[in-house]
């Protein structure tokens, strides 16, 4: 979208090649507050070092970085922010905590096993089995859960297994679950026939089965999307290699595209805008579920005309599918030109 607009890439501290000034000053960065303060900081630096102080902005983040700039946007309030745009965002951790995830996680499990051709839903397309298994989840299967030891047995196995019809997994497995079915349990057990591995990141993507890297971290860490070996960090040779050769900044210690060190130990503690906010959200995304993400935006107290929601058939960076780029290009441009013709228009008196 560089035909509307300039693109400014933020590495927050201790990923890409942005690093503390020492090691004892590390630790401030790694948690919300200090975060968000520290992307605050720079974006207010380099408007100023560009003279571009005064000029429209509009806010991207990915995953976490739509947390961030929840979290963001009271420090940048002085600035002119005319848009959000959010890719998979992680905005509401809590739902994980409860029978909502279980809620949440199904169209994507039984989309999935559709896609692989191990459930009975009977669809056209990967979208419509995804609006199937949403139907149920949010209904008979959302009153089932509520129930919870109060639900009959005949009630537990009936949901069981039509659960067991729509995802592929045993329904005595199911059950043993209390009809909950555990994420890593499918993505390891819906094409254990195959000896497969189903990516959490992307459920389109598998990975033969073998025993992981790193067996000291986290099951969804070993994603076969992520590609991880013993290290906890992804080093990018590659735009490594061109901020180099461009820049001649050099980095004994790589380009660290992902550091989930940094995750590990990342610490959790810690004004009336008209601008708009584009999401994006994935049907084979586990990290962050489409439906779970659909929740979010209509009980956050946005109003609803300021949020575009896209459904894409996509797994966590739909910016990676070929054929969802224009799509997903054509969606912020939209943004961007919508947003400041609107700025440009004159108030009616």
């Amino acid at each position: 979208v560089l035909d509307e607009a300039d693109l400014v890439f933020i590495d927050p501290v201790e990923t890409g090649f942005s690093r503390s000034g020492n090691e004892a000053a590390k630790d401030a960065f790694l948690g919300v507050q200090g975060d968000a303060e520290a992307v605050s900081r720079f974006i207010h630096s380099w408007l100023d070092e560009h003279d571009r102080v005064g000029a429209p902005v509009f806010l991207t983040g990915q995953s976490y970085g739509g947390f961030r700039l929840a979290n963001l946007l009271p420090l940048v309030s002085d600035l002119d922010i005319s848009g959000l745009v959010m890719v998979s965002p992680m905005l509401n951790a809590s739902v994980t905590a409860g029978d909502l995830e279980n809620v949440f996680a199904l169209p994507t499990m039984a989309a999935t096993a559709w896609r692989f051709g191990k459930s009975d839903i009977v669809a056209t397309t990967e979208g419509d089995a995804w609006n199937i298994a949403r139907a149920f989840a949010e209904t008979d299967y959302l009153i089932a859960l509520q129930k919870g030891d109060a639900l009959p047995a005949t009630d537990r196995a009936g949901i069981a297994a039509r659960l067991a019809g729509m995802t592929g997994i045993e329904a005595q497995a199911i059950e043993d679950m209390d009809v909950r079915i555990n994420i890593q349990y499918f993505l390891e057990h819906v094409l254990a026939d195959e000896n497969q591995l189903v990516s959490r990141l992307n459920t389109a993507k598998t990975a033969d089965k073998k025993p992981p890297a790193n067996a000291d971290r986290p099951a969804a860490a070993n994603d076969p999307s992520l590609g991880l070996g013993r290290s906890n960090m992804i080093i990018a040779t590659d735009i490594g290699t061109y901020l180099n050769d461009l820049t001649g900044l050099v980095r004994d210690d790589g380009y660290r595209s992902l550091n989930l060190e940094a995750n590990f130990v990342w610490d959790w503690g810690g004004g009336d805008k008209s601008y708009h906010l584009t999401v994006f959200g994935g049907y084979r995304d586990l990290a962050v579920s489409l439906l779970g993400l659909d929740y979010t935006l209509k009980h956050s107290g946005l109003p609803q005309e300021q949020v575009s929601l896209y459904e894409m058939p996509s797994g966590h960076s739909p910016f990676e599918e070929d054929e969802l780029r224009a799509v997903f290009s054509g969606a912020i441009r939209e943004l961007i030109t919508g947003q400041l013709t609107a700025e440009e228009e004159p108030e009616v008196e």
